[in-house]
């Protein structure tokens, strides 16, 4: 019965050292290395995200000093189309008096060359 007990230890004890045989031996300087590896790695990732959202803030800001000049300049053709509306009224204003002088003219003309 011991051996019949025994039989399925064995076999995973002996299972246990064929794959401790086949797996390659552990290599401290490998693995020194390929951490190594892994941080520089890491560096690098961190650096592009830092450039990458640098480059991201400097667009963001060109793009606001870009709107704040449009704003300005819509301002400015605001202000130039009163301008120019109050330059319309004005001339409007002009040529309705010249009228009324030129109605007023007429009618004189007419009662001189009546009399």
């Amino acid at each position: 019965k011991a051996d019949i007990l025994c039989t399925p230890v064995i076999s995973a004890v002996n299972e246990v050292q064929r794959t401790e045989e086949s797996a390659p031996e552990y290599d401290e300087e490998e693995t020194l290395d390929t951490e190594q590896q892994i941080e520089v790695l890491q560096q690098q990732i961190r650096l592009h995200f830092k450039q990458t959202a640098k480059r991201a803030e400097e667009k963001v800001t060109r793009a606001n000093e870009r709107a704040i000049r449009v704003e300005k300049e819509i301002l400015d053709m605001k202000q130039q189309n009163k301008q120019l509306e109050q330059l319309v009224q004005q001339a409007e204003e002009r040529a309705a008096r010249s009228d009324e002088r030129a109605t007023t003219a007429e009618e004189g003309a007419t009662t001189a060359e009546e009399r």
